[in-house]
Order: structure tokens, then sequence, then C-alpha cells
């Protein structure tokens, strides 16, 4: 008397576990979604982030590796600051000319004569980038942190790049030791043995 026919309606108990189940497609669905749009949104703004941050190991190792001005070696050919304020342009013996350029749009580094492209994008949508140096500017001179590079005779121990996106969010500054593998060669005269 109590016999269920065959074509009796799913449980409620059915019901909710496929409600739940087809709940969770769904979330795990829109986050997908999300996250892809998220991705591309970056992609079509500039460079990924690890490509920006090989273009800032770029931009290190390649103030790193300028030789240290002296006599015969003077500033203007090893580093050398545009009028405009904007451009930086570095000298290795083994690489070239490379500079660091900014622009409303977009802080870059690349070779002397290149069309910037994403591969070397440091930072993207800029509204702002501040150079300072740590150092000397003449021989016998005080040491400190300067923005203005007229005068300088000397290669600087610290580069500071600050940058403000174009949202207002300061980036973390950017430090690079201009010279840093000429100056480990040095010998100090107390030093019985070469550094490295």
């Amino acid at each position: 008397m109590n016999q269920r026919t065959s074509n009796a309606g799913m449980a409620l108990l059915e019901v909710l576990i496929a409600l739940v189940l087809m709940s969770a497609i769904a979330i795990a669905l829109a986050s997908i979604g999300r996250t892809g749009s998220q991705v591309w949104a970056r992609v079509e703004n500039g460079a990924s982030p690890s490509a920006a941050a090989l273009a800032r190991f770029e931009l290190l190792k390649h103030f790193e590796a300028i030789p240290l001005a002296g006599p015969q070696n003077p500033l203007e050919q090893v580093l050398r600051v545009e009028d405009d304020g904007k451009t930086i342009a570095v000298f290795s013996p083994d690489r070239g000319w490379w500079q660091a350029s900014w622009s409303p749009t977009a802080f870059t580094f690349s070779q002397v004569g290149d069309q910037p492209n994403l591969d070397n994008l440091l930072y993207v949508d800029i509204s702002d980038v501040t150079v300072s140096f740590y150092g000397s500017k003449m021989p016998r001179s005080p040491s400190g942190w300067f923005s203005d590079w007229h005068n300088a005779t000397l290669v600087p121990q610290l580069i500071k790049f600050e940058v403000t996106g174009a949202d207002g969010r300061v980036f973390p500054p950017l430090a690079v030791q201009p010279g840093k593998i000429e100056r480990h060669r040095e010998i100090s005269a107390s030093s019985l043995f070469p550094p490295g």
C-alpha cells in the first residue's frame, strides 16, 4: 500500500544536493573567468610582472658593470643624464650604451637606439620618476644625496629611482650601485690578497 511508483519525482534531499553542486561549479567558473580577465587586462596594459623583474635585473646588471670615472675616463664617457632629466644613459665596455628613460606612460630600459618594447618595460602607467644619487660630486667634496647632476665628475655610489604610478601608488625605490664590479676589483693597500 505504501509503494513507490516509477514516475515519482526527486526527493527534497536530492534537489538540495544538486543545487549545492551546481552553485559550487558556478562559483568556480566565475572565479576562473575573473582571474582570466585580470591576466588579459595586465597583458594588454604592458609587461608581465616577470618581464618587468627581468628588465629591472638588466638595469642593475648594466649599471653595476660601468667603469668608474677618473682623469682618463671622464664621467660623460660612462654615465650621462640628459638635459630633459628623463633619460640616464650608461656605458659598459662589453655591452655598449644603454638608457633608462621614462615618460607619462612607461619607464623603460633599452639599448640606445632601440625602440622600447614589452620586454624592457620596468613600470607602466606612471606619473613621475624621481632620480637622486648618493656620493661626492667632485673629488674631496662631501658625500650626500643629490638630485642635481650638474658639476658631477664622479660616478655616484648609489642611484635611486622613485616611481609613482598614475593611480598615486608609490612603488618601492629601485636602487642601483654604479660601478659595483669595478669597485670590488680595487685592491686595498691593507689587504694581502685581491678581493674575489
